[in-house]
């Protein structure tokens, strides 16, 4: 059975030597070099869309009210049209809300994407040149052996391999490159 797992002929009588490595990917895109950079980038950008939020929020606050205001001055007619622009500011507001978190989401995964890419090639040269057949991330693990821990070893050679990733802007990524997801 340990041979179908592993994907190698095994006799059933014949002895299964397995050299195991744990590696910590949540680790290494928190401390890495650059995951670190890519998650100020995402928190800059992320801030900057949350000011732009609540200052378009309190204008569309202010234009309700100021509607609210009016109702008893204006026509019906001249009162559904302003209803009928507020509305349609507001549509506006949720979909440039809606652009903007789907084009952040689609940079950081990108970047992301980067660093997992080194990640996996880092991983596939540690254990080779340590004879470790089986390499398993740490959020799979209930307990290991700290010896069996690759972590360190991976994050010196991704922060030599890949010290910094930069985010795309999010408000300038053309619309062909917009994807429904970030993996590629």
């Amino acid at each position: 059975m340990l041979g179908a797992v592993l994907g190698v002929g095994i006799a059933a009588d014949e002895p299964v030597s397995v050299a195991i490595g744990v590696i910590d990917i949540p680790r290494l895109i928190r401390e890495s070099d650059a995951g670190k950079m890519v998650l100020a980038q995402r928190q800059r950008y992320l801030t900057n869309f949350q000011r732009d939020a609540r200052k378009e929020e309190k204008a569309l606050s202010d234009a309700d009210r100021e509607l609210v205001r009016q109702r008893t001055l204006l026509s019906p007619e001249a009162l559904a049209e302003k209803q009928g622009a507020f509305r349609k500011r507001l549509a506006d507001f949720q979909r440039m809300v809606e652009y903007r978190r789907r084009n952040l989401d689609y940079s950081v995964g990108t970047a992301l994407s980067q660093i997992e890419k080194a990640i996996v090639e880092l991983v596939q040269g540690a254990a080779k040149e340590r004879s470790i057949n089986l390499v398993l991330s740490q959020t799979q693990v209930y307990m290991f052996e700290p010896r069996f821990d690759i972590t360190d070893v991976v994050m010196e050679g991704l922060n030599e391999t890949l010290p910094q990733v930069i985010m795309q802007d999010p408000l300038k990524i053309p619309p062909s490159e917009k994807r429904s997801s970030a993996k590629q």
